[in-house]
This record gives C-alpha cells, sequence and structure tokens, in this order.
C-alpha cells in the first residue's frame, strides 16, 4: 500500500469544496465536478497542517488538524504504524480518536530544527495519507494575536484545570492528569481569564468544549459544553464551567477541552487547547 503525500495547498482546495466523497485527494477535482456527496461512514481521515509559529525562545511549534470525511462516524486510529509522526517516536500527542468533519488546531509537535521535515501520517480505510510540516513565510500563524478580523490584537485565553494551577494558552496548551475509578463520574472544572475581545460583540463570550482525545472505552460527558459563568474584571473577563465524566473501561485515557473566546478557529487565533491526561482504573468489586 502506498503512501499518499499532501501539501498544504492541496488539502486546503479539497477543504475547502467541501467534498465529503473524496476518497483521495487525486479524487477531488473529479468529485466537485459531480457534486457534492455525503458519507456518515465509511471514509478515511486525513492529517491537516494548519501552520507554524515561533516561542519567544526561538523555539519552531507545528500545529495540526484533521479532517474526518464521514458526517455520522468517529474513527479510532491507535498509535502505531497506522498514527504516527516522524522523525521521532511515533506517539508525539496526537489524537487518536477522531471526531466527524474538519478539526482545527488539536494538537502542536515541536520542530527539532529547519533543515528537520517532521510529517503526520495516518492510515484508515486502507488509505495512508501523509503532511509534512512546511516553514515557508506563507504559512505563519499567529496563535496569540489576532492579525485581523473584528478584534485585531486579541490573545487566546488563560486556562487552568485548577485553580492553584500555573495558567496556559494557546494551541499548544497545557496537560493535567487525574486518576479515577470506572464507572464513577469525574469532576471537569475550568478557569478561565480573557481580555475580553474576541467575539466583537458588546458581551464577551467564552467557551468550553469537551471531548475524547485517546482511550479504550466510551466516555460519558454530563454536558460537553457547559455554559461558563462569566464575570467582568480590571483586566478583562473571567469565567468559570463545570461538567463531569464518566470512563467505563480501565485504562488510559485523554480529554481534550477546548477554549474560546468567540474567535473563529479558522484565522487559527484565538483558542486554548487543554488535554487531562486520566488513568482509569477498575471498580472494586460491589462497587
Amino acid at each position: 500500500m502506498g503512501t499518499r503525500r499532501l501539501t498544504p495547498v492541496v488539502v486546503a482546495s479539497v477543504l475547502a469544496a467541501g467534498v465529503l466523497g473524496v476518497r483521495s485527494v487525486a479524487d477531488a477535482q473529479v468529485t466537485r465536478a459531480g457534486g457534492l456527496i455525503r458519507h456518515d461512514r465509511g471514509q478515511s481521515v486525513s492529517p491537516v497542517y494548519e501552520g507554524w509559529y515561533q516561542r519567544p525562545d526561538g523555539t519552531i511549534v507545528a500545529s495540526f488538524g484533521y479532517f474526518n470525511r464521514n458526517h455520522v462516524e468517529e474513527v479510532t486510529i491507535p498509535v502505531g504504524p497506522d498514527n504516527r509522526v516522524a522523525p521521532g517516536p511515533e506517539d508525539q500527542g496526537q489524537p487518536t480518536y477522531f471526531f466527524p468533519r474538519r478539526q482545527i488546531g488539536v494538537f502542536t509537535v515541536t520542530v527539532p530544527d529547519a533543515a528537520t521535515e517532521v510529517t503526520w501520517t495516518l492510515t484508515s480505510r486502507g488509505e495512508t495519507l501523509e503532511i509534512p510540516v512546511n516553514l515557508d513565510s506563507e504559512y505563519l500563524i499567529e496563535p496569540f494575536r489576532a492579525a485581523a478580523g473584528p478584534s485585531p490584537g486579541n490573545g487566546p485565553p488563560a486556562v487552568r484545570f485548577d485553580p492553584a494551577d500555573a495558567a496556559f494558552s494557546g494551541p499548544a496548551g497545557g496537560v493535567v492528569d487525574r486518576t479515577v475509578t470506572a464507572g464513577t463520574a469525574l469532576p471537569l472544572d475550568v478557569w478561565i481569564s480573557d481580555d475580553g475581545l474576541g467575539s466583537g460583540r458588546d458581551e464577551p463570550v467564552l467557551t468550553v468544549t469537551w471531548g475524547k482525545f485517546r482511550g479504550p472505552g466510551p466516555v460519558s460527558f454530563e454536558d460537553e459544553s457547559p455554559d461558563v459563568a462569566v464575570e467582568d474584571g480590571p483586566e478583562g473577563v473571567t469565567g468559570r464551567a463545570s461538567t463531569t465524566a464518566t470512563l467505563s473501561e480501565p485504562g488510559d485515557y485523554v480529554l481534550y477541552a477546548v477554549v474560546s473566546d468567540g474567535s473563529r478557529q479558522s484565522n487559527q487565533c484565538c483558542w486554548t487547547n487543554g488535554y487531562l491526561r486520566v488513568r482509569v482504573g477498575a471498580a472494586e468489586d460491589g462497587d
């Protein structure tokens, strides 16, 4: 089975077409001419390169998302030969659980140096797709400062999973560890602070959306998008949102929170990713 190498330009053209019936990038032109085809399941998942940015210390960071061509089916691709980042270890924080349709900027990879080509490869439905990092200036993104839109200068929310922890922000986000027993509700609390510029509206908008990122079993959320209680502050707004997740099978999971200030993620600013690594232990007899 060969590997089809994608480029950000080709992927962007496929996504812009809104095509769901595309078995490969080569088929995109034919499908566009024939009209849109909706598939609920049975389609492959494409890796998507969002762009790169540089931290103040000079470190280069690449942002990736994906396009699950299914309208309904959620696809699982374990880390390994079918879901790998190279060079280095196959596991570099990529998702193994893929929600339908387009998901923007779900994880980042640190690029060793400008001369090293980093790629993310996914194999699903018999199709292997590989996307490389391109460090050309046209792929430079600014996830910490909105350059355009209704609120130039806006930045991503600062997020904590515990009020005593240091805040994190941006697409690389932060990682926190938790443990819970299988079948027991796990509290999910998020504390947010923001400049209040994101939505361009009179009233600030803060949202939190939870989902499964990795794990061997199903995850049930009390509310995947809990309401955020927002309060005005001297330097912007603050908010808090709470829900629970129940993980029914033992094992290692990652839960994923996207915290937004109302900005459009397609502009590559301004949201924050949070990752909750959860070790789920077996329930004792009688529990």
